[in-house]
């Protein structure tokens, strides 16, 4: 995980970014980065007053953010519930 950081402004305020980062975290903060910006209602930045947004987008980020910051045997014991519910039903 990253051990710097750094404040960039904007338009929303201030926000903290991480300054060194591991190969894998620059490749997934990519896909995240391109997620919202390939989603149509991206608008090149310019949603915020539209009443509409890159929430596909985000949502697919967020995705990627979550499956990030969860260890191994997080996900396999999340998987072996779904697994357990599908049997069920």
């Amino acid at each position: 995980m990253g051990s710097g950081f750094a404040l960039t402004g904007g338009p929303r305020g201030r926000t903290r970014v991480g300054t060194a980062s591991t190969a894998d975290e620059v490749a997934l903060s990519s896909l995240q980065i391109r997620a919202i910006r390939l989603d149509p209602l991206y608008q090149g930045g310019d949603y915020y007053d539209t009443g509409s947004g890159p929430f596909e987008g985000l949502s697919l980020a967020r995705g990627i953010g979550h499956f990030t910051y969860r260890t191994s045997e997080e996900l396999i014991s999340d998987l072996a519930v779904t697994i357990r519910r599908v049997k069920i039903l």
